[in-house]
């Protein structure tokens, strides 16, 4: 009975032994031919400021990985590697390979469709909405086989430092400028406070969405609403003021040029109430002809499925359209006023302006009647009454007011920008945008990547080859004990 079982124990030992052979042979042939086991080294990349998972990058706007791991970044970062004259940024971009991390239900969620007849509240998340914030970026080391590990890694890892660099320049929150881009004496005081008007607008609004998205953020007791309210307060108290001011004293560098651009402001002007004007009726006449409350019915087995169609939101589209429309108009006509009150003004103040006028007037087919005559000639009378020392002093005046507020404005902007500045810091920083060290495959008989293909092949194989030799000896047992009860 015990040769028997030592019988057994070697011939289970030497299965064992046959299938780990087998294994391991099969398991170097499967490795070295497998197409997916090439070298590379890989990282990741993880994003988590708010709103990378709807993928919308700090400055608002929708950001790609792609362009993040561009030929450019590449180039970048083979020069900082000390590479660039080895490889092009063209062959390590071709064995770049970014995969995001997604769920591992997403091919359901890819078949997921919603039906016309399904009413419910919820549905469920559609791939089209859904955007990774874990990245694998893979380098291949198809570009040069006998690269070295720590060259490849080094290059990886260099890449990685540039797309981070790329993504916090680029995506990172920006001002449109940090100074008045233009030359203000260029130009006429009315252009000037407008230029001064704008762009003090697009700044106001840009700190108002900003304090919208971060109302917490908060740098030396400041935030951006505190910015945004600096702005309206200049904007209120001094180009309100500097405009009324213009427009009742007629301040201006050159008279005959600005009466052109309110003449030309008003012909445009004109031509453009016109077409809103044209625009309105024929939105009436759409509107008055419209029929709405539209219903649909589809056929289900035996019973009818009622489907309101969209004829009433058509129709409030149109009644919003006429409201739009009619507002343009509005402010049009205020607009026409304004530049009407100005050029009349500009006359008033300016005695060969209103000669001109005047014979302008005589030579049109619409002549003007007396009481415009009376207007121009009173203008007349007025603006000799003026001297040159007071135009003289209100032009000093105008200019010391507005290089008042240009400075303002360059202490605002001056502020705000390294408000930005530290706003970035915080949002886009190693916690935020955070790089992870990946591993290294290769070939190599010697290696992890190895070892776990030898467990995945060879492991089946002898745990086959053990079940066989188990289910061999509970056989020869069986036999042994019919055996034994038949002798006795």
């Amino acid at each position: 009975m015990r040769a028997k079982k030592t019988h057994w124990f070697r011939n289970t030992l030497l299965v064992l032994i046959v299938c780990a052979i087998l294994g391991i042979g099969l398991s170097v042939v499967l490795f070295l031919s497998d197409s997916n086991s090439s070298t590379y080294a890989s990282a990741n990349i993880q994003f988590s400021f708010d709103g990378a998972a709807s993928g919308v990058a700090p400055n608002g706007y929708r950001f790609d990985i792609n362009n993040i791991f561009s030929e450019e970044v590449i180039d970048q970062a083979l020069k900082d590697s000390g590479m660039s004259d080895r490889y092009t940024a063209t062959e390590i971009h071709d064995q770049l390979l970014i995969r995001g991390d997604y769920p591992k239900d997403i091919n359901e969620q890819m078949m997921n469709y919603d039906s016309v007849l399904d009413f419910s509240a919820n549905r469920a998340l559609s791939l089209a909405s859904y955007h990774p914030t874990l990245f694998e970026i893979d380098l291949y080391n198809d570009f040069d086989k006998t690269i070295a590990r720590t060259d490849l890694e080094k290059l990886l890892n260099q890449i990685m430092i540039s797309a981070k660099q790329y993504f916090t320049k680029v995506y990172a929150v920006s001002m449109e400028s940090t100074s008045i881009e233009y030359n203000l004496s260029d130009y006429d005081y009315t252009h000037q406070l407008t230029m001064l008007s704008r762009a003090m607008n697009r700044t106001l609004v840009h700190a108002q969405a900003l304090y919208k998205d971060a109302p917490l953020f908060l740098y030396n007791g400041c935030n951006f609403n505190d910015i945004a309210i600096r702005l309206e307060n200049l904007f209120n108290n001094d180009i309100d003021r500097l405009n009324a001011n213009i427009i009742m004293s007629a301040v201006t560098k050159d008279a005959d040029r600005l009466l052109m651009q309110y003449q030309y402001e008003l012909v445009n002007l004109s031509i453009e109430l016109d077409k809103q004007n044209e625009c309105l009726t024929n939105l009436d006449k759409l509107i008055n002809s419209y029929q709405k409350n539209e219903i649909l019915y589809l056929a289900s087995g035996e019973s009818f499925t009622k489907i309101d169609g969209n004829s009433s939101e058509t129709y409030d589209a149109l009644v919003a359209q006429r409201k739009s429309v009619a507002d343009d108009i509005t402010e049009i006509n205020r607009q026409i006023d304004l530049y009407t009150l100005q050029m009349n003004d500009l006359i008033q103040y300016n005695g060969s302006l209103a000669a001109t006028v005047q014979t302008d007037a005589q030579k049109s087919e619409d002549t003007a009647d007396d009481e415009s005559e009376t207007s121009v000639e009173s203008a007349i009378a007025v603006n000799n009454q003026i001297s040159d020392e007071v135009a003289a002093q209100r032009i000093a005046d105008m200019e010391a007011n507005i290089a008042f507020i240009s400075e303002q404005y360059q202490k605002i902007l001056t502020d705000f920008a390294e408000l930005i500045q530290n706003y970035n810091a915080e949002i886009l920083n190693d916690s935020t945008v955070q790089i992870i060290n990946g591993r290294y495959r290769t070939k190599d008989l010697i290696s992890g990547e190895f070892i776990v293909k030898l467990i995945k092949t060879a492991g089946p194989i002898c745990a086959v080859g053990f079940i066989v030799c188990l289910v061999l000896i509970i056989i020869s047992r069986r036999k042994e004990q019919k055996a034994l009860l038949l002798s006795k």
